[in-house]
């Protein structure tokens, strides 16, 4: 049976078509992080398919957002809201991040990935890469009147997600064949890095969400979250668990025989960083007060005009 004073409370504002933005603009500063890295590691096959997916991945999910705010004319007022709006910032962050990738792939595709001008330009879209995967959860944790939203913890669960969605594409991408076959040192290696990450994933959403269980305006989402199963066996399970398990076989493998683990790692940790950032938006409750006996809401809307500026959760 439903809690019709808990679903009234939920926020309607930001839906499925913004979990997608959160998710590609993750997985695309990801894939560009590790593919900057691998590059400086030695590993173009990796290097270029990290790059070269960075690009379209933020770009397709930019318009997820552009069709979501209804008129691709309210992103011309996002550049000009920088002190009150993170869409603002994170339109700067992310426009900046995008040249930075576009001159990196145009380098790869003529023979000069390797050269120390674009390892700097590299370094520089590393950093803007970054900026926009702690953008992403700043976005949610700068929110008004959504407890669940405000935390601190959000930017670096985000960045961390970002980081293995990001890793595991490549992974994904490269064992089905697009590029070379992985030497077994190099698998071992990265099933190590990607076993790092994907524990240090699961150890922020759990202070994440032991630290919004706490607190009374966010312990219902908490709540609510935890008894999604989407989240719980999607993201938890699926997402993070089995991940672990496949990466740590890696690992005992010495890389040997290992391109169907890292497939299917691939693919269930790209469905549970989609769930995770869908199940955060899909609980978000609104901050409510109960005054002598009366439940009052806080409810705040976007910009009517800009539709930046100010972020929800009121029905729209």
């Amino acid at each position: 049976m439903k809690d019709f004073r808990t679903e009234a409370r939920l926020q309607k504002g930001w839906n499925w078509m913004v979990a997608v933005y959160l998710f590609l603009g993750g997985v695309g500063s990801g894939a560009y992080v590790f593919g900057a890295f691998a590059g400086f590691m030695g590993w173009p096959d990796l290097a270029k398919i990290g790059v070269v997916l960075s690009l379209p991945a933020v770009l397709i999910g930019t318009l997820f957002l552009v069709a979501h705010l209804g008129s691709p004319l309210h992103m011309y007022w996002t550049p000009f809201k920088v002190k009150t709006s993170w869409i603002s910032r994170g339109v700067i962050f992310i426009s900046f991040f995008m040249l930075f990738s576009f001159i990196h792939i145009i380098a790869i595709f003529l023979g000069k990935g390797a050269d120390p001008g674009i390892n700097f330009v590299a370094v520089l879209g590393i950093i803007c890469a970054l900026g926009t995967m702690l953008y992403t959860g700043a976005l949610l944790s700068a929110s008004k009147g959504v407890p669940f939203w405000e935390s601190g913890i959000m930017p670096v669960l985000f960045m961390f997600s970002a980081l293995v969605t990001g890793l595991f594409a490549v992974i994904l991408i490269n064992n089905l064949g697009v590029g070379g076959s992985i030497d077994p040192a190099i698998a071992a290696k990265l099933g190590l890095i990607a076993l790092g990450l994907l524990v240090g994933e699961a150890v922020v959403l759990f202070f994440f969400l032991y630290a919004a269980y706490q607190l009374p305006g966010s312990k219902d989402s908490v709540t609510a979250l935890l008894h999604k199963p989407t989240f719980t066996f999607g993201d938890v399970i699926l997402g993070l668990l089995f991940p672990i398990i496949l990466m740590l076989a890696v690992i005992a493998a010495n890389g040997r025989s290992t391109s169907g683990m890292f497939i299917l790692a691939g693919i269930l940790a790209l469905i549970g960083g989609m769930l995770l950032r869908y199940g955060i938006l899909a609980v978000g409750m609104r901050a409510s007060y109960n005054i002598s006996g009366f439940e009052f809401r806080l409810i705040t809307r976007l910009d009517p005009k800009t539709m930046v500026g100010k972020v929800p959760p009121g029905n729209m």
